[in-house]
């Protein structure tokens, strides 16, 4: 499997996690977990906001690293959390609320920051006459992806519980790294690329 469609799967992963266990393990109410959903709405407007003066100082394929690797630090981080100090229903509702909130932030900002980059530059290396293909297969193959990451997830709460499940699709939305082997020299262009965003 592409990285790319590997990362998809991982990001199924843990953003279904991740609704299962706050709803469900933890109990937040409702209201605090459309809290949390906005400040992830926030991170995102913050992150497409700042994209353009990334990707001009760092290059679009840097930005689009710097966003792959932030990507997964606040599932690395809550998967600390819950084994230093395991969360639970009897948690208080604010301290929840601040944990699943930044982590939601902190996940929106680096997809501002890595879609805004890494879309930007492939469709200006793109020939036009491929756009409208290219576009649908990603799209068509990454949505299967994550219909069927989402499936997984739920075998995977049930057979290993959220903890696990969180480390293993942490670990996989983290690929990255082999998709610039795979196509080396677009990379190395894109490292030197300024932001098609500004």
């Amino acid at each position: 499997m592409e990285p790319g469609h590997v990362w998809f799967l991982g990001n199924s992963i843990v953003v279904t996690v991740f609704a299962v266990f706050v709803l469900r393990e933890l109990a937040l109410p409702s209201w605090a977990f459309g809290v949390a959903l906005t400040a992830g709405g926030v991170g995102g407007f913050v992150g497409a906001m700042i994209a353009p003066r990334v990707g001009v100082r760092l290059g679009a394929g840097k930005a689009f690293l710097l966003g792959r690797v932030l990507v997964v630090i606040p599932w690395l981080v809550l998967v600390l959390v819950l084994a230093l100090a395991p969360l639970t229903a009897d948690t208080g509702v604010a301290v929840v609320l601040v944990i699943v909130a930044v982590a939601q932030f902190v996940y929106c900002l680096a997809m501002g920051i890595e879609d805004t980059n890494d879309i930007s530059y492939r469709q200006s290396v793109a020939p036009d006459g491929i756009q409208g293909r290219m576009n649908s297969t990603i799209r068509s193959v990454n949505r299967v992806v994550f219909f069927f990451g989402t499936l997984l997830t739920g075998l995977l709460m049930t057979l290993l519980g959220f903890q696990a499940t969180f480390g293993i699709g942490a670990r996989r939305a983290r690929h990255c790294r082999p998709r610039h082997r795979v196509l080396p020299a677009p990379r190395r262009a894109a490292r030197g690329h300024r932001s098609l965003a500004a």
